[in-house]
């Protein structure tokens, strides 16, 4: 039930369904006075949400969070990657070819695979589910491609069934728990790092964070800064999921700070 909130939720808070609603708005009748507000506040949200400077400040701001990366010489017992890296949208020809498609936060994997192969962690373990569309879960996919660049199987561990971010916690903490592993690191992008951190307080551990995906850039704003762009739009809007998604975790008691 909370799944299907959290995807219902997660589409109301998008300024392009804001925009689609104002817009639906003005059409009709006992709106019609407003039509004008309606469509002057559709544009604002549009132009606001797709600057540049904006969408950057957003994302700044999650990533402000995450705390700095372990330094070099830190070693683990077990690094625990967060899913959300394998594209589920992907088509099925090219997964079969590939074995998985990798979206924008590949570099999560990438970074563990760097934790196993230098041995700074003993172990992976790899939570991450599909969901009821696909019975092959993200966490073996990205076991496979671990494998693939040549980390033993013995070094794998699989957690198939985690679907959100305090899943990830809930279930990755049965594994660590029954293994008697206490020193851990858990790789996630930075943006995501805080709601992950929370989310394991709030089962009892308390984990050191490697944050991965930095996206946030030095900006010099130029009189091109003002020109809304569809791809700053994107990043307005996701860093508004991420946000509210927070606020959301802790009013139900899955993060805690």
């Amino acid at each position: 039930m909370f799944y299907f909130l959290s995807k219902t939720l997660d589409l109301l808070i998008s300024p392009l369904c804001w925009v689609l609603v104002l817009i639906a708005a003005g059409f009709f009748r006992r709106f019609e006075a407003h039509r004008k507000k309606f469509l002057a506040s559709s544009i604002a949200i549009l132009w606001i949400f797709g600057l540049e400077p904006v969408a950057n400040g957003m994302w700044r701001l999650l990533e402000s969070d995450a705390g700095p990366p372990p330094p070099p010489e830190a070693r683990w017992e077990a690094v625990v990657l967060l899913g959300g890296v394998v594209d589920p949208a992907a088509d099925p020809l090219v997964v079969a070819a590939n074995g998985a498609s990798y979206n924008d936060n590949v570099e999560r994997l990438l970074r563990t695979f760097e934790l196993l192969r230098s041995d700074r962690a003993k172990v992976a373990i790899l939570s991450g589910s599909m969901g009821d569309r696909d019975p092959d879960s993200e966490a073996h996919r990205l076991g496979r491609q671990l494998e693939a660049w040549g980390i033993a199987r013995e070094r794998i561990v699989i957690e198939p069934r985690a679907m959100n971010t305090r899943e990830n916690a809930v279930f990755s903490a049965e594994i660590l728990k029954a293994r008697g592993i206490e020193r851990f690191v858990i790789v996630t992008s930075a943006f995501h790092m805080e709601r992950s951190r929370e989310c394991f307080s709030a089962v009892g551990l308390h984990p050191d964070t490697f944050p991965v995906d930095v996206r946030t850039h030095p900006f010099a704003v130029t009189f091109a800064s003002f020109a809304p762009r569809a791809s700053a739009f994107e990043v307005s809007s996701a860093a508004l999921r991420e946000g509210f998604g927070r606020w959301v975790y802790r009013a139900r008691g899955y993060a805690k700070r």
